[in-house]
């Protein structure tokens, strides 16, 4: 995750953001305006929430594309970094599995449990999913 601190918000995939602000919090359980999404334990980027019916109780959340993810623990930051695929870095899931000592379903059921974030950790290139080593080795550990 850490990975992520730095990035500009409009840098990440659609899929990315989706996944990212389905399992947010938001400070002070705002329900209008300005406000921090939690998006994970240590990521945190601001944004705003928009109320478009609330007769329904139907809520955009909206982030700007130039906000930076930052670590709350740290507080925020002025720049932003690129995000940084090294094409040495990134395998197939079969590939991980036999390095890892893993069977291919392991892994792709703890992608499933969202243990990996789309478009970060792994992304999907027809049928083949390709994942990063950086990713294998934060859930599985590092190689002997």
């Amino acid at each position: 995750m850490d990975k992520l601190v730095g990035v500009r918000w409009g840098d990440l995939s659609e899929e990315t953001k989706e996944f990212l602000l389905e399992n947010s919090n938001v400070w002070d359980d705002i329900k209008e305006g300005e406000c921090i999404f939690d998006l994970t334990e240590n990521l945190s980027v601001s944004g705003c929430i928009k109320c478009v019916n609330k007769e329904e109780g139907d809520y955009e959340y909206l982030v700007d594309n130039d906000a930076i993810i930052y670590n709350s623990q740290c507080g925020t930051l002025e720049k932003a970094k690129e995000i940084d695929l090294d094409i040495y870095n990134v395998m197939t899931v079969n590939e991980a599995a036999e390095m890892w000592g893993k069977t291919e379903g392991a892994i792709r059921a703890a992608i499933k449990a969202e243990k990996f974030i789309p478009g970060i950790d792994y992304r999907k290139a027809g049928r083949i999913t390709l994942i990063t080593r950086e990713s294998m080795e934060k859930v599985y550990g590092e190689l002997e």
